[in-house]
């Protein structure tokens, strides 16, 4: 893969005015990445997938939160975020 792509429900991305393979900034309390979007219907549309792995602005850890950590195993929560998705102009 030669870039990372945030999957997203096609409904959810048509709301946002977003289109396939666009650019977007995924926001959270911590901060701001920037990601290309691959519609699917494969995910439920109140949902993104973030790729990991990915350095620079297209690092996922950049909106990740290290305070409140999984209870049991003491790690980022890397499955649950609040998160929102805009298009970059």
């Amino acid at each position: 893969m030669p870039e990372p792509f945030m999957k997203m429900h096609p409904a959810t991305a048509e709301e946002l005015g977003i289109k396939d393979g666009e650019l977007v900034a995924v926001k959270s309390p911590r901060g701001r990445m920037e990601v290309k979007v691959c519609l699917t219907e494969g995910i439920d549309p109140r949902v993104v997938q973030v790729p990991s792995h990915w350095s620079g602005k297209n690092n996922v850890n950049l909106i990740t939160d290290n305070e409140k950590c999984a209870p049991i195993v003491g790690s980022a929560q890397l499955r649950c975020q609040l998160c929102s998705v805009e298009r970059v102009i």
